[in-house]
């Protein structure tokens, strides 16, 4: 189906403000937040010569990345791809309510150095 796998999504509350869905009704970004990373591969097959498709999900808490050694430039990346997101995306992806919140949040991460 079309329906974004998000196995964490089952604490999301809605933001009464914003009539949406939000992950983050108490605040705590760090406690709730993760990274989804896709890994998508297309390989052919030796002896059938078939095409393979597979999706790798990873999901790490965001707590990570406050651990990682690029942070910075990494937090930067993700607040930058999070503002370029449409509003259809945004509702995909569920992050209509909170964006501006993890943004926020990013954004103070990169410029710690």
């Amino acid at each position: 189906g079309d329906a974004l796998y998000h196995p964490l999504s089952n604490g999301e509350r809605i933001d009464r403000a914003a009539n949406r869905p939000t992950r983050f009704a108490d605040g705590d970004i760090n406690a709730h937040a993760f990274i989804r990373v896709e890994r998508q591969t297309l390989r052919k097959l030796p002896v059938s010569r078939d095409i393979l498709f597979t999706i790798r999900i990873h999901l790490d808490p965001l707590a990570v990345l406050a651990r990682h050694p690029d942070k910075v430039a990494l937090a930067a990346s993700f607040a930058d791809q999070l503002n370029a997101l449409d509003q259809a995306q945004l509702d995909y992806k569920g992050l209509t309510a909170d964006r501006d919140r993890l943004v926020s949040y990013l954004a103070g991460m990169a410029m710690v150095a």
